[in-house]
């Protein structure tokens, strides 16, 4: 991800509001069906334990998709992130 600056001077990186928007509980898990058979889901969430500046949010983004066959594939990509 590109550490483009928000915010100013004082800026802040666009994963950096991610975090911190997760931790504070304004983002919720979403899902949406961009087309027939295909299913995303993700959701931003802080891990138990952590404390600012250096809270951590897990990130999940899964996607659910039928081949022409009709079997169910899907992918599930995680990763953790530090607020700062």
């Amino acid at each position: 991800m590109s550490r483009a600056r928000l915010g100013g001077q004082a800026g802040f990186s666009l994963t950096e509001l991610l975090v911190t928007l997760a931790v504070l509980g304004l983002i919720r898990p979403t899902t949406d069906t961009p087309e027939r058979g295909v299913t995303r889901t993700w959701s931003i969430a802080p891990v138990a334990g952590t404390a600012a500046p250096n809270r951590v949010a897990r990130i999940l983004v899964s996607v659910r998709w039928e081949n022409p066959a009709g079997t169910a594939q899907s992918i599930a990509i995680e990763t953790m992130r530090a607020e700062q």
